[in-house]
C-alpha cells in the first residue's frame, strides 16, 4: 500500500511538470541591471538582452558554463562601481555572446572604473561585438576611469571572433 501511494505520487509530479518559459528578443531574460544588495546566478540556459545592461557596486553577475547570452540589439554589458562579471565556462561547455542575427553586430563587454575587481571570464567566445557603441569599439574595453581605479578582469581561453574594430582595447 505504501508503495503503490509513492510511485502514484511520483507519476503525478513527473507528468504535472511544466516546461521552464522560452526567451526571445521579444521575451528577454537577461539582467539589466545587477546592483543594490543581491548577487546575480544564471544557471545553464539561453539568455536575451534586449537594452544596455550595466553590473556595478559591489554586485556580481555569475553565469553558468554552457550558457549562450543573445544580443538582441547594438547593445553593451558594463561592469564598473566594483562590479563583477563571472562567466564561468569550461572547455566542454563553453559560454558564448552573440548578437541574435548572425553577422550582425553588438556593442561589447566594457570594464572601466572597477576597484577591487573580481571579474572572470573563462571558455568564453565573443561573437561580433565592438560595433562602436562603446567608448572605443572594442569587443571588450578594459578603461579604469579616475586616479585611484583599476579594471583588472582576468580572461582565460576567451575567444574574440568577428570584431568589426579593436577586439580587445586596454
Amino acid at each position: 500500500m505504501i508503495l503503490l501511494t509513492v510511485l502514484t505520487t511520483a507519476v503525478w509530479l513527473f507528468t504535472t511538470a511544466e516546461a521552464a518559459p522560452t526567451a526571445s528578443c521579444a521575451d528577454p531574460n537577461f539582467p539589466d541591471r545587477v546592483e543594490g544588495a543581491t548577487d546575480v546566478s544564471l544557471p545553464e540556459g539561453a539568455y536575451y538582452l534586449d537594452r544596455d545592461a550595466l553590473i556595478r557596486n559591489g554586485r556580481t553577475l555569475t553565469i553558468a558554463a554552457g550558457s549562450n547570452i543573445i544580443i538582441c540589439g547594438d547593445y553593451q554589458i558594463r561592469i564598473n562601481g566594483e562590479g563583477n562579471l563571472r562567466a564561468l565556462g569550461t572547455a566542454a561547455k563553453p559560454i558564448t555572446f552573440e548578437r541574435e542575427t548572425a553577422g550582425a553586430e553588438w556593442a561589447g563587454l566594457v570594464f572601466d572604473g572597477t576597484q577591487g575587481n573580481q571579474s572572470l571570464l573563462r571558455y568564453v567566445t565573443i561573437n561580433s561585438a565592438g560595433s562602436g557603441a562603446n567608448t572605443i569599439d572594442a569587443a571588450v574595453e578594459i578603461s579604469p576611469i579616475g586616479a585611484n581605479a583599476s579594471a583588472s578582469p582576468v580572461f582565460d581561453h576567451v575567444t574574440i571572433n568577428d570584431s568589426p574594430n579593436y577586439g580587445l582595447y586596454i
